[in-house]
């Protein structure tokens, strides 16, 4: 558990930290960028398995778990594009808001679909975080349909994730990566002048390629933490990313942030420190 936890606050880490990386190249199309995060993460991954010599594990997964696989790749795909979108858009805020709201799809699914339990301390913080997210939506009066969609693809594919057997993260996002490829390679036929933006200047020219780096290492450090903790637990963990996508939109980008959504981030950050606590004493014990 404690080795679960380490996985999942560090690949939520990461995550809220991207947002520095993929501004960078503000100005690429965000399906260009989606087309080399998925083409530069294959050889990434190659590496890393040739490196640990689990190559031969790959060959080893289960056609069921390689249909589920495939299901990930395609929802975290989605997940990819619709996130650099929003950064790009500068709609920061509004994508920290969805990483609020996929905590409780996770939970949900958790405890309808692989029956787990939530304790006392759990069903506070979780009354806590909807309170929040409620606030927020309202304050906004608008669907954020950009925040809800960029939840659901993250709640199907972590759902998909704890369902397979697959023993090594890295194995499994493996096969995730090879089913997202031919998405890539379509993407780059129908809808990029190739080569687009690749090779415009060194800096986007590195970028691009170190867009492989950046999308496989927390998503490894995620399937850690959700074969090993409990799908609720990997839920409100995830409110780490969007703490951080708030503050940075707040006051880097310069987003206006209603008091409405002022009070519902503070619901919010007492409901994850009530979390945390039970975290913390659950795993002592």
């Amino acid at each position: 558990m404690r080795k679960g936890l380490f996985a999942g606050i560090t690949a939520y880490l990461l995550w809220g930290f991207a947002a520095f990386y993929w501004r960078l190249i503000s100005d690429v199309p965000a399906l260009e960028v989606l087309g080399h995060r998925i083409v530069w993460s294959l050889p990434v991954l190659v590496l890393t398995l040739l490196f640990a010599r689990r190559w031969r594990e790959v060959w080893e997964v289960s056609p069921r778990d390689r249909v589920r696989l495939a299901i990930a790749g395609v929802a975290v795909t989605v997940n990819w594009g619709l996130f650099v979108w929003a950064i790009f858009l500068e709609r920061v805020v509004e994508a920290s808001l969805a990483y609020y709201i996929n905590p409780f799809l996770s939970v949900l699914i958790g405890v309808l679909v692989f029956g787990e339990r939530l304790s006392r301390l759990q069903r506070v913080a979780l009354g806590l975080a909807g309170s929040g997210v409620a606030v927020m939506v309202v304050a906004e009066r608008i669907v954020p349909w950009m925040a809800l969609a960029i939840a659901v693809s993250f709640a199907t594919y972590g759902a998909v994730k704890k369902t397979t057997s697959t023993a090594a993260p890295v194995v499994a996002l493996t096969w995730e990566v090879v089913f997202a490829y031919p998405l890539a390679l379509i993407g780059f036929t129908f809808l990029v002048d190739v080569p687009g933006s690749f090779g415009a200047d060194p800096l986007t020219t590195a970028v691009l390629i170190g867009a492989g780096a950046v999308t496989v290492l927390p998503l490894v450090f995620f399937g850690a933490a959700v074969r090993s903790i409990p799908l609720a637990w990997v839920g409100m963990l995830q409110v780490i990313t969007p703490t951080l996508l708030f503050l940075e939109g707040a006051f880097l980008v310069g987003e206006v942030v209603s008091t409405g959504r002022w009070v519902g981030f503070t619901l919010v950050w007492v409901a994850v420190a009530t979390f945390i606590t039970d975290a913390t004493r659950r795993v002592r014990a």
